[in-house]
């Protein structure tokens, strides 16, 4: 399988071509269009199942499988962390339980942006010990941050809870790099090459992980130019 996460940074219905492109199975995209504007893209017959939250038409986040993969969300997901968003992901073969993520800073939520997650990942803390968990997406958040969501929940605050339920980041297990000391950044803030940042995960289950064949961060050269965020692509047997 091989799953693919990025920001698109909206008008998805232009630039659906780079996640065809990548012989993508299975994506999360944060700041995507509603399905209706989708429509317009000559490549919509390419989707093969789809969940699409916001209250934007223009920006909201989208779940996509362009394979035998179904997408159903969970009966217990709780609008209350509305682009935390439990799904149960299925073909024949696998069954996966992904939160499709975009932490942003909701009107009506006293949570901001990494909080939201954290928040999130308590309350459904007893789904976590589902055997393939995935949780992915733009989290905006960074150890580097930390002192700034100390209350209501920290980046560390989140790989800490998790590590708990044994679901550990792709990037940085694959790569051997810490928190806050990565080497590929994933967003280039407002699309300056000199503003780089590490923002987007996908953490799994441990047992998913053996599973995992490769990891890599698409290139600011190819995908600048439509966004600020780069994609992360993981491969699974």
């Amino acid at each position: 399988m091989r799953l693919v996460t990025w920001n698109c940074n909206m008008r998805f219905r232009h630039k659906i071509s780079e996640i065809i492109n990548l012989s993508t199975q299975l994506a999360i995209i944060p700041e995507c269009e509603n399905i209706d504007k989708l429509k317009e893209s000559q490549h919509f017959s390419k989707i093969c199942d789809s969940i699409w939250i916001g209250d934007n038409p223009n920006k909201g986040i989208g779940i996509f499988s362009f394979s035998t993969i179904r997408l159903v969300i969970a009966s217990w997901y709780n609008p209350k962390f509305k682009y935390i968003i439990p799904i149960y992901a299925k073909d024949k073969n696998n069954s996966y339980l992904l939160f499709a993520i975009w932490a942003c800073n909701p009107s009506k939520s006293k949570f901001k942006y990494i909080e939201q997650v954290y928040q999130a990942m308590k309350h459904y803390s007893k789904h976590l010990d589902f055997e393939n968990i995935l949780a992915i997406g733009d989290f905006n958040s960074n150890t580097i941050w930390d002192k700034k969501h100390s209350k209501y929940g920290s980046h560390s605050m989140v790989v800490n809870f998790l590590k708990q339920k044994n679901i550990i980041s792709c990037y940085h297990s694959f790569y051997n790099e810490e928190h806050g000391q990565e080497t590929t950044p994933t967003l280039y803030m407002y699309r300056h090459i000199t503003k780089p940042y590490h923002v987007d995960y996908c953490f799994i289950s441990e047992n998913l992980y053996d599973k995992m064949l490769n990891i890599e961060v698409g290139k600011s050269g190819r995908y600048l130019e439509h966004s600020d965020h780069m994609p992360i692509i993981i491969d699974f047997e």
